[in-house]
């Protein structure tokens, strides 16, 4: 859990549950029944601001879509490379923080 709060891995890790969450709403949208009784009916308008925070966060915020090919749910290579470098920097981090604790002792 800890690792997918670094905004560089936000995109990939949560995809699926972004694609979860625009699915359900969409779907709730989409039929009459639940689209009164939980999307209008409901007062303190809270699916619709989980919503809003979600697809404003993945789509204006971390500009997410920038990291999938069109259409796809795979990342461009230019995202891959981009992880690929995160991780080299994160083992270089967690390396000098061994190094640390050793050279202190």
């Amino acid at each position: 859990m800890m690792s997918t709060v670094k905004p560089t891995c936000f995109c990939e890790f949560c995809y699926e549950e972004y694609k979860d969450v625009t699915g359900i709403y969409g779907s709730l949208k989409h039929s009459p029944q639940c689209k009164e009784t939980l999307l209008a009916g409901d007062f303190t308008q809270a699916i619709q601001e989980l919503y809003n925070f979600v697809t404003t966060t993945w789509t204006t915020r971390a500009h997410c879509r920038n990291c999938f090919k069109p259409h796809s749910d795979n990342i461009t290579e230019e995202a891959s490379q981009f992880y690929e470098l995160v991780l080299l920097l994160d083992n270089c981090f967690n390396m000098s923080k061994v190094i640390s604790v050793v050279h202190c002792c």
